[in-house]
């Protein structure tokens, strides 16, 4: 996993398993996004993937 790192394969979107960039921070973004769109009166639609196969 570090060398992916190392050579850029991860995009910056990736969060879970990188330094600084925990699952906890994308759930609060998410959170917000979803509270903002409440506030608007949009529909928000989401897709989330995961996988159990990445480490």
């Amino acid at each position: 996993m570090k060398g992916h790192l190392e050579q850029g394969l991860l995009p910056e979107s990736q969060f879970g398993i990188r330094r600084h960039r925990e699952t906890t921070d994308m759930i609060f973004a998410a959170r917000q996004l979803q509270e903002k769109c409440q506030e608007m009166r949009t529909h928000l639609y989401t897709s989330l993937r995961g996988s159990n196969k990445s480490l």
